[in-house]
């Protein structure tokens, strides 16, 4: 039989016969099977696959046994034997990886570890037999666990990246298994679709994003993100904006020659930095301290050197760029203003989960934005008969749920002790009740 090579923790490449595999792979230090070491099992496959396709299939019926206890070879065997298959490309192993797939979260994870969020989808992809029904129907099996299922979702995106997987198809299953998680909490799952809507541009499917953000099934943090990827890519990108009174109010500096002067080191008595040939105390000492009280932040030179250097902010494009379509082709155009203004603001902030401003002149700004995407939202639901920012949102959000910024822009007001407050606390207060 010939030799098969397999890469170990410790980066050696050790020849092997295919028993010699099968004992190999029971251990954990088995980490990658090199390209040779394919190329060389798949002339010993004939013995080599089907004993790991047999002792895949042994697994999954001991696991139905209530009280089976697996031990740490088969085990091992069973991951170890899937990475291999999948790297061989044998399509005969999909049938018997769906059907293990099937198998309860904590049996999963006792077979498969990280591998099954980190590996799994390409071993799927690889090995994937053309049988897009078996396929589709673990990824909506609601019952499935949930991390499995984001698995075959994300191997679906590498078929498509493929083309090995019409876009289309994909989309058509994305919208369908899209509206029965609305309900659902199935956080493992959700995860796989963001890393395949992402990735390839899904944007047929953000309406149906949207509504997972609206009813609180998909993180609202995650969405912003989602929202831009889907629109924003390979040099598809809308206008860039930067505020033009970014440079004002910020507090006046001293001058290159005050400047020299504060920053003189010298002893009373020693001769004056200047090169007056005076004795400092006699010199500059005074007017350094007379700056001194006048800048007694000056340690803190940022404040006076470098105003805050605001990066372009760029929202996606409205209108279609390049055949690749924009916002307006699934939003209403009222309400992507509105959120353009917010976006605006909670950029300003640094994303919207730590939205922070490093300046009163950079708050003030995002203040003014937020205030205009509220009152673009108060006219929008005065039109429509709206009174809670949920209703607002089931049609005119975009990239936040609308309650997000407007407790941004209420604990803004707050803090400045606006009169303006009011209005917005309304709003929050509906959403309460």
């Amino acid at each position: 039989m010939r030799p098969v090579g397999c890469e170990t923790e410790e980066g050696k490449v050790i020849a092997l016969n295919a028993n010699q595999i099968l004992e190999l792979a029971k251990g954990p230090k088995v980490i990658r099977w090199d390209q040779r070491a394919v190329k060389e099992a798949v002339q010993v496959r004939e013995q080599l696959v089907p004993a790991l396709l047999n002792h895949m299939d042994w697994i999954y019926e001991q696991f139905q046994k209530p009280m089976w206890k697996p031990d740490k070879a088969s085990v091992a065997l069973c991951r170890n034997g899937c990475r291999l298959l999948g790297e061989m490309q044998e399509t005969c192993a999909y049938p018997v990886l769906l059907k293990i797939l099937t198998l309860s979260g904590w049996k999963l994870d006792r077979i498969f570890g990280e591998d099954l969020t980190e590996r799994m989808k390409y071993v799927l992809a690889n090995t994937y037999d053309g049988n897009l029904a078996e396929t589709e129907r673990l990824a909506a099996d609601t019952g499935a666990d949930e991390y499995a299922r984001g698995a075959v979702v994300n191997a679906m995106g590498i078929l498509c990246q493929r083309g090995r997987l019409p876009r289309e198809e994909l989309v058509r299953f994305l919208r369908e298994v899209l509206h029965k998680e609305l309900e659902l909490d199935n956080g493992g799952f959700l995860i796989g679709v963001v890393e395949t809507v992402g990735p390839l541009h899904l944007h047929e499917v953000c309406r149906e994003m949207r509504d997972l953000m609206v009813s609180e099934t998909c993180d609202a943090l995650l969405w912003p993100e989602i929202m831009d990827k889907l629109f924003q890519y390979d040099g598809v990108q809308g206008e860039a904006w930067v505020p033009e009174d970014t440079q004002h109010d910020i507090p006046d500096g001293p001058t290159p020659q005050e400047r020299r002067i504060l920053e003189y080191r010298a002893g009373r008595n020693e001769p004056c930095p200047c090169g007056s040939g005076k004795k400092f105390k006699t010199c500059c000492l005074r007017k350094q301290e007379e700056l001194r009280y006048q800048y007694p932040s000056f340690e803190d030179q940022e404040r006076y050197t470098e105003p805050y250097d605001l990066p372009p902010i760029i929202y996606p494009p409205i209108e279609s760029v390049e055949g690749h379509p924009g916002l307006a082709a699934y939003f209403p155009r009222d309400g992507i203003a509105v959120d353009e203004h917010a976006y605006r603001a909670i950029e300003i902030g640094g994303g919207v989960e730590y939205c922070f401003f490093e300046s009163d002149e950079l708050q003030r700004i995002a203040t003014e934005e937020l205030w205009a995407a509220f009152e673009g939202f108060r006219k929008i639901c005065e039109a429509q008969g709206y009174h809670t920012p949920e209703e607002y949102d089931c049609t005119y959000g975009v990239h936040y749920s609308s309650s997000t910024w407007l407790n941004i822009l209420a604990g803004i007001l707050e803090e400045v002790e606006d009169s303006r407050l009011e209005a917005v606390q309304q709003w929050l207060s509906e959403e309460d009740e």
